[in-house]
């Protein structure tokens, strides 16, 4: 589920010229020299500037302490911090789009300095800059509000080079109620597990929010004998989100996946920050195709299974999947779940847990390690174990679709 860093590291020093600083340039020239039929219709001042801004966007995409050093320069700043980040967070720099915050706070040997905030009606952005040990991530962080939890957001590896981060945080209630003032809560992991919490205040201001807009689609397709209702798009300045609905008369549970491309053939990624896209809020996309080309599906009846701890078995098992382990141990079930790598199966195994009343609850995943033969060994708890309990099985068969579902959405 730790889907959430995206930048690489290349050096590891800000203060050291990177070695691709002094070649770059001449390289970019080389290679432009040798298109030659291309050469023949500009002049060599427009050449030389061309290989320049060429050096330029290679240079900060391939490394991102270059790009914050070059985000101190006035007049190119932001367009080098723009350049490292996805998308969304790219247009919503280009169009201004942020709060400039440059606070920074310190807890041990841990530095951090918040660079900027970017918020919508949904999502809440961080974007800040570490110094830190060796092997030291946050495990996850949070929000913060008078001691209650308003939003979450995974985790990612921390460096000291100074490389840009980001933490999106989900925003479940309305914006207008999202507080002026609140606490991030970072949970550090350093080496040996040893963990540290680190607060930091944050001041989002609401006057940087605009308002996202709802295109209606209402269309209903079907796909393997199952009715989908596809009914709006959501669109903010940092996310996309896709509505739809299962027909309740559906044997089976349905996830499609796809791609979402626009007229010019421009692709909105599935985002590794939060649930949904990549925005088009800040473009002049006038359509949006929905490309559906696989399903992962499980039969409604085979979704429960029922535990027999005496056996050490479960019912409806997932094909490759088996019980390494299953023991009681004061009351609460511990079990491991084992299975390899199967590129036509979703990698998730159990969502919850089913009493005897009905009732569902999270089954609390412990640890996973995979051995030398690539198993995947998964250990779960089920506390306050009692007979009669089931698990809900979350691993999903995928079919390729030989011929793709197309959903167009005018946005005009």
């Amino acid at each position: 589920m730790n889907r959430y860093e995206e930048f690489t590291v290349y050096k590891n020093e800000l203060d050291e010229n990177p070695a691709q600083l002094n070649t770059a340039v001449e390289r970019a020239k080389v290679k432009l020299k040798k298109q030659s039929r291309i050469h023949n219709f500009v002049t060599k001042p427009l050449s030389a500037l061309c290989a320049l801004m060429i050096a330029f966007m290679l240079l900060i995409n391939l490394s991102p302490q270059v790009a914050l050093a070059v985000s101190e320069v006035p007049g190119i700043g932001e367009l080098a911090l723009a350049i490292t980040l996805n998308p969304s967070i790219k247009n919503a720099i280009g169009k201004n789009y942020l709060q400039h915050v440059d606070q920074t706070y310190y807890l041990n040997d841990v530095e951090i300095t918040i660079k900027y905030l970017i918020m919508d009606e949904t999502l809440l952005t961080v974007l800040f800059t570490s110094d830190s040990p060796d092997g030291m991530c946050i495990q996850h962080a949070e929000i913060e509000k008078n001691g209650g939890v308003i939003a979450y957001s995974g985790g990612i590896d921390l460096h000291e080079n100074k490389e840009l981060h980001q933490l999106s945080f989900e925003i479940s209630d309305d914006v207008k109620k999202f507080p002026a003032e609140c606490d991030m809560i970072l949970t550090l992991i350093g080496e040996n597990d040893y963990y540290e919490s680190m607060s930091i205040k944050l001041y989002p201001d609401k006057n940087y929010i605009r308002l996202g807009k709802k295109i209606k689609i209402d269309e209903v397709i079907e796909v393997l004998g199952q009715k989908l209702n596809f009914k709006n798009i959501e669109i903010y300045p940092t996310k996309m989100l896709i509505n739809y609905s299962e027909n309740l008369n559906n044997s089976m549970e349905i996830i499609w996946y796809g791609k979402i491309v626009d007229e010019n053939g421009n692709l909105y990624e599935d985002s590794p920050y939060f649930s949904g896209y990549e925005s088009p809020y800040f473009t002049d996309t006038k359509q949006l195709n929905i490309i559906i080309d696989k399903v992962f599906f499980i039969d409604k009846k085979k979704q429960y299974g029922l535990i027999d701890p005496s056996l050490k078995t479960i019912e409806k098992m997932p094909q490759g999947v088996d019980i390494d382990s299953m023991y009681l141990e004061n009351g609460n079930l511990i079990f491991t779940i084992k299975r390899k790598y199967d590129e036509d199966y979703t990698m998730d195994i159990i969502r919850e847990y089913r009493d005897n009343s009905g009732l569902t609850d999270s089954v609390t995943f412990r640890h996973v390690y995979v051995d030398e033969e690539g198993f995947t060994y998964t250990e779960y708890i089920i506390e306050n174990y009692r007979k009669g309990f089931s698990v809900g099985w979350e691993q999903q068969e995928m079919v390729h679709l030989e011929t793709p579902i197309v959903i167009s959405v005018d946005l005009e």
